[in-house]
């Protein structure tokens, strides 16, 4: 059967599902304060685009812990999850270096959250990166929600629709 592969720079691939070569359960997070989201720059190629903190949800955590982990070791800060805003079934290219060649896919399952920052004083770091996240990702700032529907995203998904969610009051 053929499905669509979507690599990290959003670019659409046709392979055939048997290429499938692992499962990925993932978990983002929208932050949100005072009208502004939390998002990631990111380096990606020539382009600056952003992302959502998140990341792979390891055993044995849950879905919900492996988000909080996730968004401390991104941004440095610990947050509260509000709500389950959905779950997204896709699959994606893995190759950071090289889309092209030796290409990597791998279907996956991510739950996005809508969160809010803890009240216990952390402010944004990126100590928790590893040299590929280093290499490849800016510090996290805050964006007024308006302006971040408009903004390039990184990754296999386009999650702009949860954050006019939000500013639509969903």
């Amino acid at each position: 059967m053929t499905i669509t592969a979507v690599s990290m720079f959003g670019k659409a691939y046709e392979v055939d599902s048997s290429d499938a070569s692992s499962w990925r359960i993932g978990a983002h997070c929208l932050i949100v304060k005072n009208q502004q989201i939390l998002l990631i720059p990111f380096h990606a190629k020539d382009e600056l685009r952003y992302d959502l903190p998140g990341g792979e949800v390891e055993i044995p955590e849950t879905l919900e812990q492996g988000a909080i982990r996730e968004v401390f070791e991104e941004t440095g800060l610990a947050v509260n999850i509000e709500k389950n805003l959905m779950t997204h079934d896709h699959f994606f290219i893995w190759d950071p270096e090289n889309e092209e060649n030796e290409r990597e896919v791998i279907h996956s399952l991510v739950t996005f959250f809508l969160c809010s920052v803890a009240e216990d004083g952390n402010s944004i770091s990126t100590s928790g990166h590893d040299a590929w996240e280093r290499k490849n990702m800016g510090i996290p700032v805050w964006i007024d929600l308006r302006d971040a529907v408009t903004l390039p995203v990184v990754g296999s998904f386009d999650y702009r629709p949860l954050i006019q969610g939000i500013i639509d009051g969903n």
